[in-house]
């Protein structure tokens, strides 16, 4: 019995040495297998270089040194290392169960020799998705995929260039097609760690669709992404998407475009439930976040154009809008600010139609309830426009256009408030040459360059009317005209409180310099009309004017009953204390 299993090994040994040659995988047909499927998932042709070294058992492994491709791009590789399936390699039959690229570092093709031609806008849809069908047809059909070190330079002029130190898993499903894909790389200076899952590639180049789970994040950007995918000609994207970023304008600048004249708004962040089709994307159930303010709402997004166009509906309980101002014009801390750039170049690039609103929004020291607003963005063009709000006791609305095509930039505003508690309104823009109460109606058109701080202050345009009612006058009696000659004006209006029913103004500035046109106060002591010059900048005051007294009729010697003529009057000097001269 023993003999006889021992001659049965005996012959299996004999057959094996004298088959196994036969039947087993070569290291040429190894060499072969490998090139073919490293040229098929670059895209050409694959020279070996350096040596190549092969071994059947007890490992099945072939390795090879220094390839290289050249042609639509340029490929290096320091060391390619596959680990084959040994039964298929037994009975002579090649496949990877494992490849593995040290260092390889690819350079797309210089776009400068490709002469720019004009691309139909439905095309863009197909970038997307023909970049990712290519991706996956073109993956390596290993089990797994290694990649170490890699590296991958864009000659675009704009946009990236690249990536570095990519270090990518790629592991194929045990049951189905399923690919599930990790690792990390530096993109523009920050290492991203991502993670892809994709249900079935079979279904996405067959034109189904999969479910795909998407997960990225880096110091400038986080990204997750959960739902499903497809890539025939109704290719579209569907799930539950999150974008987080420290800085708006930093992620846009990492991510795509370097330089990009996007406002600094700070930290931002969006999640809703996201359907992309073609070129159009909507945002359902969007929660966004930004500059500390957070608003519930649909957003809809269009990427066919020169500039992606963004558009919807946002409602805020408390919307801060001082960090979206500063954003796009910082407010100077010093002289030397005045002299930085303003940018609005932004309107170039971008399209907003966006409608807001807010229970309670700010700006500065001015707050207002139940705001309602459009963001308008196009061609150049940035037009805010609050249809209505409650403000300082009464109700405002405004309108400003920025021009960034013309030269210079310009900004043309109208502003209307109706009924507003004037003290506050004086409060809040921090005017303090005189106390004034009662309710005031102002309109105001603005016409100002947008190039600094400096030029607002020595440009900007007024044309005001303000209309008050009912109030209370402090730091200013019309009594101290009566007396003719000349004093100084603290003389007779220091602490002075005049009640008064009417009170109206049209104003007009050059910059710091404030045209009086007309100025009428009716009070119980008389009627002061004036015109004339004031400077917001150091105060200085040129003004002439005439007091009317409201004293009762009296009776002459002979009978007649006379009234009091007006006082004409100039003042001139410095507020709150100029010269007073009534004749």
């Amino acid at each position: 019995m023993r003999l006889g299993a021992a001659l049965g090994v005996l012959a299996l040994v004999i057959a094996a040495i004298v088959v196994l040659p036969q039947l087993s995988l070569g290291s040429g047909e190894a060499r072969r297998m490998l090139v073919a499927e490293l040229e098929r998932a670059a895209g050409g042709t694959v020279l070996i270089e350096g040596p190549v070294s092969y071994s059947l058992l007890p490992s099945t492994r072939i390795s090879a040194d220094r390839l290289r491709m050249d042609g639509g791009g340029s490929l290096r590789v320091e060391r390619v290392v596959a680990d084959l399936d040994p039964v298929d390699a037994l009975f002579g039959r090649a496949s990877i169960s494992r490849l593995v690229l040290i260092r390889p570092e690819f350079h797309s093709a210089t776009s400068e020799a490709t002469e720019p031609t004009e691309t139909p806008a439905a095309a863009s849809a197909d970038g997307p998705r023909a970049v990712a069908g290519h991706l996956l047809a073109r993956l390596p059909r290993a089990r797994t995929v290694d990649i170490r070190q890699g590296v991958f330079r864009n000659s675009r002029q704009a946009g990236p260039s690249g990536f570095s130190n990519a270090n990518i898993l790629i592991n194929r499903s045990a049951v189905g097609d399923g690919l599930d894909a990790t690792g990390s790389f530096v993109w523009n200076g920050d290492t991203t760690n991502v993670r892809i899952k994709v249900g079935s590639k079979k279904a996405l180049l067959n034109g189904g669709s999969s479910s795909i789970d998407f997960e990225m994040s880096s110091p400038t950007l986080a990204a997750n992404f959960d739902g499903h995918a497809s890539l025939d000609e109704n290719a579209g994207i569907t799930g539950r998407v999150r974008l987080d970023s420290p800085s708006l304008s930093r992620s846009i600048e990492w991510f795509a475009e370097p330089g990009a004249p996007v406002p600094d708004v700070g930290a931002m962040s969006v999640e809703g439930d996201l359907v992309f089709a073609g070129v159009e994307a909507n945002l359902q159930n969007a929660s966004v976040r930004i500059a500390g303010s957070s608003g519930r709402g649909a957003l809809e997004a269009r990427f066919a154009e020169d500039a992606p166009t963004v558009g919807g509906t946002l409602a805020f309980e408390n919307l801060d809008l001082s960090p979206l101002v500063g954003a796009v014009a910082p407010l100077p801390d010093d002289p030397f600010d005045l002299a930085r750039k303003i940018d609005v170049g932004f309107t170039r690039e971008v399209g907003l139609d966006l409608r807001v609103s807010a229970e309670r929004a700010t700006l500065g020291n001015v707050a207002a309830e139940d705001v309602a607003a459009a963001l308008l963005v196009a061609d150049g063009k940035a037009t805010i426009d609050i249809g209505d709000a409650m403000l300082l006791g009464g109700r405002g609305q405004a309108n400003v256009v920025f021009e960034a095509d013309q030269t210079p930039p310009q900004a043309i505003g109208h502003f209307a408030l109706a009924g507003v508690d004037t003290t506050a309104l004086f409060a809040a823009l921090e005017i303090d040459l005189v106390g004034l109460s009662g309710r005031s109606d102002i309109s105001a058109d603005m016409t100002t360059p947008v190039t600094d701080w400096g030029s607002i202050m020595r440009n900007v345009q007024f044309d005001a009317k303000v209309r008050t009612q009912n109030g209370i006058l402090t730091g200013f009696d019309p009594d101290v005209f009566r007396r003719p000659g000349a004093r100084a004006l603290l003389e007779g209006t220091s602490g002075a409180t005049v009640p008064f029913t009417r009170l109206e103004a049209r104003l007009a500035s050059f910059g710091p310099r404030v045209h009086l046109r007309e100025f009428l106060l009716a009070s119980g002591t008389g009627t002061v009309q004036a015109a004339g010059v004031v400077s917001a900048l150091t105060h200085e005051m040129r003004i002439r004017g005439t007091f009317d007294t409201a004293s009762p009729m009296t009776a002459s010697v002979n009978g007649e009953f006379t009234t009091s003529k007006p006082v004409a009057f100039t003042m001139a000097g410095h507020w709150p204390n100029p010269d007073v001269t009534s004749r």
